[in-house]
């Protein structure tokens, strides 16, 4: 998951001097790859805001939607494992670790994985290439004016893009967060604790309030042999 440069709205036949007081909408796309009875199978859940914020706020708001998605689609799953970028202002600092901590509240096993902290290129950033590339095709054509945040959803729900290949077995979803939700999550930050060395963490876990995290990423079923450094944080203390 990662946040998408935003996309600035535009209209089909719109005035020259709408150019200086387009809306913006911010584009968080999660791609998701689930295995069942060794089925492999990708869906992507792109979320879509006129908070233009990018902050740990607004990630707790779009795990809460993401976590309703994946009780209606994927009921049998009960742990996501997570991977992102390191920003700080979003996914690695002390208000994030707190929600991973407390597995953002959603009632599944929380494990979130840390790329490098640099701008590299995954498949989120392929969703975000392909939404905003056929918003722009679907203007040009002049299909549809985009003026905010509702009318792109509205459009994306009624496109072709809500399904991903022509087997039809790979589907995007989209679903859509208000600011009020997000400004909702910034007013209520919960009591956190500032953790020390927090660039050298890439794994972290929440269990019962409790922050476990090591320097790297590893999944054995059994007694873990690689992760050498292993250091825990209960909240609140």
């Amino acid at each position: 998951m990662d946040f998408a440069e935003n996309y600035l709205c535009r209209g089909a036949f719109e005035a020259q001097n709408v150019f200086y007081s387009r809306n913006s909408v911010t584009i968080h796309p999660v791609v998701l790859i689930s295995s069942r009875n060794s089925a492999v199978q990708r869906d992507s859940v792109v979320l879509l805001t006129e908070d233009l914020k990018h902050d740990s706020a607004a990630v707790y708001v779009f795990v809460q939607q993401l976590a309703q998605h994946l009780r209606l689609k994927h009921p049998h799953i009960t742990e996501i494992l997570f991977w992102s970028d390191g920003c700080s202002s979003q996914y690695k600092s002390k208000i994030p670790f707190y929600n991973i901590a407390t597995n953002f509240k959603t009632g599944f096993g929380v494990v979130w994985n840390f790329f490098g902290s640099r701008h590299g290129k995954g498949e989120s950033d392929g969703e975000s290439a392909v939404v905003k590339n056929f918003l722009d095709r679907s203007v040009k054509a002049r299909q549809m004016d985009l003026h905010d945040a509702k009318g792109v959803y509205d459009f994306l729900q009624d496109s072709e893009l809500l399904v991903t290949n022509s087997n039809s077995d790979s589907h995007r979803h989209f679903y859509i967060v208000t600011r009020t939700d997000i400004e909702l999550f910034r007013e209520n930050i919960p009591a956190t604790i500032k953790i020390p060395g927090v660039r050298m963490i890439h794994h972290a876990m929440g269990n019962n309030s409790c922050l476990v995290y090591h320097r790297l990423s590893c999944y054995c079923n059994e007694i873990c042999k690689h992760v050498t450094v292993e250091k825990s944080l209960k909240y609140p203390g």
